[in-house]
């Protein structure tokens, strides 16, 4: 699932994106939730992400990951449920925004 109301994703890349998350969902049964907004308004991004994924009632049993991107802020965090942990670890995720995100965000 993804959220863009800005239309910050090309059609493109949120085919490919929702490709990504269905393999996920598919091999290791981790929901995957891709949140990219302008802003969080000050926010600190972790709680933030936290807060949203339980009010969007994401992953049942603790089988999910949330990504929340602030393009205009320049700030991201990826936070998951304790199950989804396994596949998702610390190191991972933040390869993950390291690697794979934060050079967009500049």
């Amino acid at each position: 699932f993804i959220s863009d109301p800005q239309d910050y994703l090309t059609s493109s890349e949120e085919l490919q994106i929702n490709g990504l998350i269905k393999e996920i969902a598919d091999k290791k049964g981790v929901e995957v939730v891709v949140v990219i907004v302008a802003s969080i308004n000050g926010k600190k991004p972790q709680p933030f992400a936290t807060d949203l994924g339980n009010l969007w009632g994401v992953g049942k049993n603790d089988m999910c990951l949330l990504l929340l991107i602030a393009v205009k802020d320049r700030n991201m965090s990826i936070v998951t449920g304790d199950a989804a942990e396994e596949y998702f670890t610390d190191p991972v995720t933040k390869m993950i925004q390291e690697e794979e995100i934060k050079h967009h965000l500049k």
